[in-house]
């Protein structure tokens, strides 16, 4: 296999059948790589996240390169791209000196706006979504995801299982988007 790209989380392999695999690290980095750790297990936790998302978008006939799962990632078509990382703070960083706040906010503002777009282009053909705000509800999805990765170990106690807020997150964004409610149990287990 020939490898494509290699970036802080995974790494792109042709396959000798024309598709790519995407497989992701256990290594974490942050300050534009000034500190580096490896967690034994993330890669994994990465790639069902990323499987169970584009299995549910599937489901729902929205389209993606995605083929099947693989082992720690997942076999893709090959897609040209415009690489775009978005990097979500949390909410401390708001809370904080005025330099960090400037600095979420222009992290933060490019996801949001290509959320809110989305959102706006959904509702005039959707009815149930119509009355809310895009952008509000850009963010409101933000913190939801962005609290509930800081936040998902102090719920297993309650009997929250990680299959729960993926189905959970994935539901509501999908409510929040097309307008339309996610029908029963819609991800598969964990």
């Amino acid at each position: 296999m020939a490898q494509r790209y290699e970036g802080k989380a995974k790494v792109v392999e042709e396959t000798a059948d024309g598709l790519v695999r995407v497989t992701f690290k256990d290594d974490a980095t942050a300050g534009d790589g000034a500190m580096h750790d490896v967690f034994s297990g993330k890669g994994d936790l990465c790639s069902e996240i990323s499987c169970l998302l584009f299995e549910y978008l599937a489901e729902r006939g929205v389209d993606s390169h995605y083929v099947e799962r693989s082992q720690k990632g997942f076999l893709a078509r090959h897609v040209d791209i415009v690489p775009i990382e978005v990097v979500v703070r949390n909410l401390a960083a708001d809370e904080g000196e005025r330099r960090f706040q400037k600095v979420r906010r222009r992290s933060l503002q490019p996801f949001l706006e290509a959320l809110a777009k989305k959102i706006d282009e959904c509702q005039p053909e959707l009815c149930a979504a119509g009355d809310v705000h895009p952008y509000a509800a850009a963010a409101a999805l933000a913190a939801i995801l962005e609290r509930l990765a800081a936040y998902h170990k102090e719920l297993e106690p309650l009997g929250v299982t990680r299959a729960d807020l993926v189905e959970n997150c994935a539901r509501i964004m999908y409510q929040t988007v097309t307008g339309r409610a996610a029908p029963g149990r819609t991800v598969a287990q964990v």
